[in-house]
């Protein structure tokens, strides 16, 4: 029997990308930051520095202690072990090229039973001539997509491809017949879910 597909970003999904940020700034430049202040991904609006600053603490962060010893988001790892006894997992990402070979290890490590990671086009920053999480998406004949950025999130659900979206401070006001969003009040994000997604398979 061949399993349906179904795709899954990486940041912020399974990697806590904007948690650990908070962590190494507060750590590095001090302060009080946390994810509740991300009304925005655009981390240069958020921090009110320049574009180019925001890229400079960015790269920092991303040879950082908090990035390079992250651990995956609470209940991930339970819920893709019990996803990949039904469902063909395929991540997707827009990271860009240098962060390849840690991304291939780091979901490896994590997260065996996915054996396809896609490096998607970047809506943030230059990251070549890539296709876009829709068009993966389509090619891959994918259920749907497990997604937090509103910008990607409503880019696959007009294409076609429902999207369930882990709600986060930076994703809110969007709304689109193939979106549904997840929260985590009570529960993790990932238990909600897998209640939501059996119970629409049932």
């Amino acid at each position: 029997m061949i399993k349906p597909i179904i795709a899954c970003d990486i940041d912020d999904v399974k990697f806590p990308f904007i948690p650990r940020f908070c962590e190494f700034h507060n750590r590095v430049y001090g302060g009080n930051l946390s994810p509740k202040n991300f009304h925005t991904y655009q981390i240069s609006d958020v921090l009110r520095t320049s574009v180019g600053e925001s890229v400079r603490i960015i790269e920092e962060y991303l040879h950082s202690e908090e990035f390079l010893t992250a651990k995956p988001i609470l209940g991930a790892e339970d819920a893709i072990e019990h996803l990949s006894s039904d469902f063909r997992i395929i991540d997707v990402t827009a990271r860009r090229d240098p962060y390849m070979p840690i991304t291939n290890e780091w979901v490896a490590h994590f997260f065996p039973q996915v054996k396809e990671i896609n490096f998607s086009h970047n809506h943030y920053a230059d990251a070549g001539n890539r296709k876009t999480k829709a068009q993966i998406c389509l090619d891959n004949n994918a259920k749907f997509l497990i997604e937090d950025s509103a910008d990607y999130a409503l880019q696959v659900a007009k294409s076609g491809t429902f999207v369930y979206l882990f709600d986060h401070p930076w994703n809110q006001g969007l709304k689109h017949e193939n979106i549904t969003r997840i929260q985590s009040n009570g529960k993790s994000h990932w238990d909600n879910l897998l209640d939501v997604v059996y119970m629409d398979v049932e």
